[in-house]
């Protein structure tokens, strides 16, 4: 199986998402219209070649994750035009270590299924704007926060989830 651990803000929405949603707008509806609408149909559609074009799983690294069921991230999703709910497949555990970054909770999440006979894992690919990846920086497509995830990384993020080793 090939894996995409995804997150979601600066990814699947960026600072020029929260203006459009906002419209302007400096009230608390404004804010609510984007925790509403979390996610950027333009970038959710990239998001959705990338599934299309590799038949990858998704995880959910995202901080969202913690806040928010499974069901309820296929929800956001489903909502700006996603076409693959059924890849949505898991959420990587919640680490409580002190120093513990996303690079860990990633690697926790892949020491526990990458080897076993259901869950195999050929390769993984991780989508995020942060860089706190340490050893697995590697497979990381690096996103800008304030427009999320473009067609660089789209192609980046097929190569790499079509290369063959881990």
């Amino acid at each position: 199986m090939k894996v995409i651990f995804l997150d979601f803000d600066g990814v699947l929405n960026g600072a020029d998402w929260l203006r459009k949603t906002q419209n302007g707008n400096v009230d608390p509806a404004g804010y609510a219209h984007y925790i509403n609408n979390p996610c950027d149909p333009e970038l959710v559609s990239r998001l959705n070649r990338i599934v299309a074009t590799t038949n990858a799983k998704i995880v959910i690294s995202s901080s969202w994750r913690i806040g928010y069921t499974l069901a309820a991230l296929r929800g956001f999703l489903k909502k700006a035009g996603f076409e693959h709910p059924h890849s949505i497949y898991d959420r990587t555990p919640r680490l409580n270590g002190a120093d513990d970054q996303r690079g860990d909770e990633i690697q926790a999440w892949l020491d526990r299924y990458i080897e076993t006979e259901k869950h195999h894992v050929e390769t993984y690919v991780i989508l995020d704007d942060d860089s706190d990846m340490k050893h697995l920086k590697h497979k990381l497509v690096q996103t800008n926060t304030l427009v999320g995830l473009q067609d660089e990384h789209v192609d980046r993020a097929i190569a790499i989830l079509m290369e063959t080793t881990k």
